[in-house]
This record gives C-alpha cells, sequence and structure tokens, in this order.
C-alpha cells in the first residue's frame, strides 16, 4: 500500500508532503513520528490529505481501509486473563470477527511465517520473551491479512540476535507477502541497515528519500554508527569509503585502502 501526504499539517510541520513506497520497510524519524504513525492509521489530519494507493482517506470509508491496516504497538500487554496463548488466540479471533472456517490451519500458518514453533500455544503469557511477544502480534495480525503494517520502535529491549531475528521477519513480510511496513523510531542504526524510504522530521521541514541519501547528504541530523565511522576515516584519512552497511564489508575497504 502506497501512502501519500499532501500538504498535510502535523505539529510543526505546516505543509507535509511525502510518499512512502508500496511493498517496502519505510521509517519515519524525528519529532512529530508517532503523529503521522497516528494519522496514516485512524485518525485524520485537520488540515490537507492522507491518499492510499492514489485515494483519498475519507470518514465515510474509514471501516474499509482499517481492515487493510494493522498497528503493531510497542509495548505488549503481558497481564491478559489467559491461561495460554491459545486461549490468547481464539479470543483475539472472536474479538476481531475473523471467519473460523480452517482456523487451526490459519493459526499454524501464521506462526510458520513468523518463525514460531506450534508449542508456543501452549506457553504461559508471561514467559514469553521480548521477541516471541513481537512475533505474536504479528502472527495474529496476519490472521486479517492487513497490507500495511505500522510499528512503533519495533526493536525496543531486543538484544542484537533478537533484533536480527525480528527483522528478518519483517523483510520476509515485504519480500515474500507483498507488505508494506512503516517504522517510527529513533533507532538510525536499524533505519540504515533495513529501511529503503526515510522521511526525517526536522523542526519545521522534512527530509525524504533513502537513508543513505538524508544521512550522507544533511551535515545536521543524527547519524547511524557506522555513517559516523565512515565520514570520520574519510576525514581523518583522506580516503573515499564505499558507503556500506555491513561493518565487515566496510574493515575490507578500509583494509585495502591503506595497504
Amino acid at each position: 500500500m502506497e501512502i501519500r501526504f499532501s500538504h498535510v499539517e502535523v505539529g510543526n510541520q505546516k505543509d507535509l508532503c511525502f510518499v512512502l513506497p508500496n511493498e517496502s520497510i519505510s521509517a519515519i524519524a524525528g519529532e512529530g513520528k508517532e503523529e503521522v504513525l497516528k494519522l496514516i492509521g485512524e485518525e485524520f489530519p485537520s488540515k490537507g490529505n492522507i491518499y492510499y494507493n492514489g485515494k483519498r482517506k475519507l470518514k465515510r470509508d474509514q471501516k474499509e481501509y482499517v481492515k487493510d491496516i494493522k498497528y503493531i504497538p510497542m509495548n505488549f500487554q503481558k497481564e491478559l486473563p489467559f491461561e495460554n496463548v491459545y486461549e490468547y488466540f481464539t479470543s483475539y479471533i472472536r474479538y476481531h470477527h475473523i471467519p473460523i472456517k480452517k482456523l487451526e490451519e490459519k493459526i499454524q500458518t501464521s506462526l510458520k511465517i513468523l518463525g514460531l514453533k506450534k508449542e508456543i500455544l501452549e506457553k504461559n503469557m508471561s514467559a514469553l520473551s521480548s521477541c516471541e511477544q513481537k512475533k505474536l502480534q504479528f502472527s495474529l495480525a496476519l490472521l486479517e491479512n492487513p497490507s500495511l503494517f505500522l510499528l512503533e520502535e519495533p526493536l525496543l529491549s531486543f538484544n542484537q540476535k533478537e533484533s536480527k531475528e525480528m527483522m528478518a521477519v519483517l523483510e520476509k513480510l515485504t519480500d515474500k507477502f507483498h507488505k508494506t511496513i512503516i517504522i517510527a523510531t529513533e533507532d538510525h542504526n536499524l533505519i540504515y541497515q533495513y529501511a529503503k524510504h526515510l522521511v526525517f522530521l526536522k523542526k519545521e521541514k522534512a527530509l525524504e528519500g533513502t537513508p543513505e541519501e538524508i544521512y550522507y547528504g544533511e551535515e545536521e541530523c543524527e547519524k547511524p554508527e557506522i555513517v559516523k565511522f565512515i565520514q570520520l576515516v574519510e576525514k581523518e584519512k583522506g580516503v573515499r569509503l564505499d558507503h556500506r552497511k555491513d561493518i565487515r564489508d566496510l574493515i575490507k575497504d578500509i583494509y585495502r585502502s591503506v595497504s
């Protein structure tokens, strides 16, 4: 699902215009990112228009597009009145009126997509790891087959292994299942490594482009650690380095340039 903002007012942004591409991971960073995410979801702008695949967002069509959008919250509510994950699944399905035809098959398929084993259904809710919680949220959402996922700080409290695992899942959802994912985050390392498009909200203007274009083209913005390092080496050593995303490739480049 392609998202377009046309002259939308959000906080200090009085005339926000940008396009987030279809079937890819995009990121929104800076002041007001949470408000932008809400406007893409269920809220409406006081000024300007928002378009989904070229169709203007209207209140009368709210039920139609809300079904196609799924918001994955930052935190997972562990203290729920369910004995295990399976009870949580069935309660979620009843609440959201999801058709129960081939239900067991659908649950198993959604778990498999997220790399979760069926044994997790027997687990106590409070025993889930941070990564399992997030994957479970996606697994439930997939039962409704939305086109667009909205995420706020998806790797919060994850370790390095869990972060790579979670981002591999998101890439799988975009590449294999043609989903669109929009992330609101201040994790610039995540953005640089995985996002195809970035909207960086700065005071009264918005920067839009690929993460590489913004991080290397703008002096006054937060940057990923690897970009800071590349720019430092180029400045101190007077060498030109490729804009690598993998530190191992970067080390090889540096070794070749000084040997």
